[in-house]
């Protein structure tokens, strides 16, 4: 599935370019889609012009196959020379060059931006210094009171007033815990943006409640084992008792 044709295009990159069928039969569209990811489509394989799968999701606004891909590994700051032709509707006016992230496409929503970076699995490159002059989050302009910094999970770059806080490697995924751990002694733990520490943070707590549940219904279900067998003893006793009066 990731052989490209003459337009280097892989078969993943020509099924995102089909506006018909994805507007048309988007739950058929889905099922590609996943199915082409399961034969082992890699996400990240671009055409020419740097244009990924994720690029083209964002642009047409398929938010939800965008997280599929995300999940399944894709980056999330790769560079897309995007032709002149095609039309730019977010503000591209500060951009030191024409490259489009595809984080670039979602404007300033909020909730759109939590559920892509949420939906993270594997380990994102950096976004390049000289690439944005602003932090993605706040958007303050990068000075000499405004530094730059790296998101170690989202890849972004932030101001510091963006990524107060540090994570130790037991809020990252599984396939961070490689990488991160190769960087050095981090006893501090590891520089995240705002909106990243809200989710590792929430979903650490999320699961330590989910272990907790699954224990305390074992727990149960062990006690109502040994209450079941202690009840047959007492039945059986009551049995054998009658039995030798008789």
């Amino acid at each position: 599935p990731n052989i490209q044709n003459n337009q280097t295009q892989t078969v993943l990159v020509a099924l995102c370019r089909n506006a018909d069928l994805r507007q048309e039969g988007h739950q058929y569209f889905v099922q590609l889609l996943a199915l082409i990811l399961e034969k082992g489509g890699n996400p990240n394989i671009a055409c020419k012009s740097g244009c990924t799968a994720l690029h083209l999701l964002l642009y047409c606004g398929d938010i939800d196959s965008a997280v599929l891909l995300l999940k399944c590994g894709a980056r999330l700051n790769c560079y897309w020379d995007k032709p002149q032709h095609i039309e730019t509707f977010w503000d591209d006016t500060n951009l030191p060059t024409p490259q489009v992230l595809p984080l670039d496409m979602i404007h300033h929503e909020q909730h759109t931006t939590l559920r892509l970076l949420s939906a993270i699995e594997h380990p994102q490159d950096w976004v390049a210094n000289s690439c944005r002059p602003a932090c993605m989050q706040c958007k303050s302009l990068f000075g000499t009171f405004c530094r730059q910094h790296h998101c170690r999970h989202c890849g972004r770059l932030i101001c510091g007033q963006c990524s107060l806080n540090s994570l130790d490697v037991s809020y990252f995924p599984p396939s961070f815990h490689e990488c991160l751990d190769n960087g050095g002694n981090h006893k501090k733990g590891f520089r995240v943006c705002c909106v990243c520490e809200d989710i590792l943070v929430a979903r650490k707590k999320r699961k330590a409640f989910e272990s907790y549940d699954h224990d305390a219904s074992a727990l149960d279900e062990r006690n109502e084992s040994v209450l079941t067998t202690i009840s047959a003893g007492e039945v059986s006793s009551v049995v054998r008792e009658e039995y030798s009066q008789a």
